[in-house]
């Protein structure tokens, strides 16, 4: 339902305490159980609620410096993220062109330290970070 209908939802709070906390006025939320339809009403017996997704809670950034001698550098950085599908957003930053852009969906990635090793062996020391919503955000803004 959108935020002008509403069901019923019921539930027993015996054990449900830590998952009740997600049930606010004009909450967004996520309802699993059992449906109950009698009539023109709908009702829900709760057995699991939970927030609906905000969205990722990290980053992957990747700084992909001048290197003299290694003109294939975003060929293999691309072969490399290919295969690591997952589902972090990845950001690249062009230090020479001072041009950031965030990757498609194909190219986000599970972030793992061997990832990050293969960035860092790639693009040079520092060159790949993990950042949560508010470094990224402060990162934006420096």
């Amino acid at each position: 339902e959108d935020l002008g209908g509403s069901v019923e939802a019921f539930f027993f709070p015996r054990g449900r305490e830590k998952e009740l906390r997600f049930l606010k006025e004009d909450a967004v939320v996520i309802v699993k159980g059992r449906v109950s339809l009698q009539e023109e009403s709908c009702r829900i017996f709760g057995e699991e609620v939970r927030p609906l997704e905000k969205g990722p809670s990290e980053y992957l950034y990747v700084r992909i410096n001048p290197l003299a001698g290694k003109p294939d550098v975003v060929e293999r950085l691309r072969v490399l993220l290919m295969q690591q599908r997952g589902s972090t957003p990845v950001f690249l930053y062009f230090v020479r062109q001072k041009k950031l852009i965030k990757t498609d969906a194909s190219f986000w990635v599970e972030v793992t330290p061997e990832l990050c090793y293969q960035i860092e062996e790639l693009c040079g020391p520092g060159s790949c970070l993990v950042l949560n919503e508010e470094s990224k955000f402060l990162m934006s803004i420096a």
